[in-house]
């Protein structure tokens, strides 16, 4: 559907736009290729932006929402997005490594302590 695939183009603008950004800016790198790449990025965000705000939303719940969607999403993800792509390549590098370490423990202890494992199957054939 729309909104998914409206969402994600805007993530992954945000998300390249801000390390170019950022990389561009600590190299001293202002060449046309990267200005325009900057500026292509930005026309994708505020198109997808646009369109995801024209979207007619759903009635409320009683519960809890996020007050004025899409736009304190939308901020959200530059913000993040751009804070993530500030980040050096050693700190990625640290991130993968715990997060394969993190992976393999929760997996590894979640086969051999799976209930669903444990249970004969009780299902019936009719």
């Amino acid at each position: 559907s729309w909104p998914h695939w409206l969402t994600l183009i805007f993530t992954v603008c945000a998300v390249v736009l801000s390390g170019s950004w950022s990389r561009s800016s600590d190299s001293g790198n202002n060449g046309f290729f990267s200005r325009a790449v900057l500026i292509g990025l930005t026309c994708l965000m505020v198109i997808s932006a646009i369109l995801l705000s024209r979207l007619p939303q759903a009635a409320p719940p009683d519960t809890f929402t996020c007050p004025f969607v899409p736009v304190v999403p939308l901020l959200g993800i530059i913000c993040n997005s751009f804070m993530m792509g500030s980040m050096p390549i050693s700190t990625w590098s640290s991130i993968s490594a715990w997060l394969f370490v993190g992976l393999c423990f929760y997996f590894g202890y979640g086969m051999h302590h799976s209930e669903l494992r444990r249970k004969p199957s009780t299902t019936t054939n009719n």
